[in-house]
């Protein structure tokens, strides 16, 4: 028995690691860290370095987009584990406590993003583009 689990968890891991060529899990986790520190005390101008480059030029960020996230401070980040989609897509779901700082309105809201990896620039890109914040008022 002891065997079994020895063998099953070398194989967890071993197919943990070998998702795909590019031995990108660390850069995964450092941006994953990096972009929720963003969220919670960056700036939305910083969390546009995040977005992928092909769907910017989809969708462009718009200054309106860029003011209305202005008006929010994050109180709290909570982010579920990242899922993978495929070998170069994750997705992540994240609980966000927000205060709009003209109403002083507290609310909660899910920021679900999908994120791809660039083998070629060697990171993570954020597919998703800016948060949406479907929010649920307290």
């Amino acid at each position: 028995m002891l065997r079994r689990f020895a063998l099953l968890s070398v194989i967890v891991l071993l197919s943990a690691c070998g998702r795909g060529e590019r031995g990108d899990l660390k850069l995964l986790d450092q941006t994953l860290d990096s972009y929720g520190a963003t969220v919670r005390w960056g700036t939305p101008e910083q969390l546009v370095a995040f977005i992928d480059p092909e769907a910017l030029k989809a969708k462009p960020v718009r200054e309106f987009d860029l003011e209305r996230l202005r008006q929010l401070r994050v109180a709290s980040y909570r982010a579920q584990p990242p899922v993978t989609i495929d070998d170069k897509r994750v997705r992540q779901i994240a609980e966000i406590d927000l205060v709009n700082i003209n109403t002083q309105q507290a609310r909660s809201a899910v920021d679900r993003t999908e994120w791809r990896w660039d083998a070629t620039a060697e990171r993570w890109w954020l597919a998703s583009g800016l948060p949406e914040y479907h929010a649920t008022p307290r």
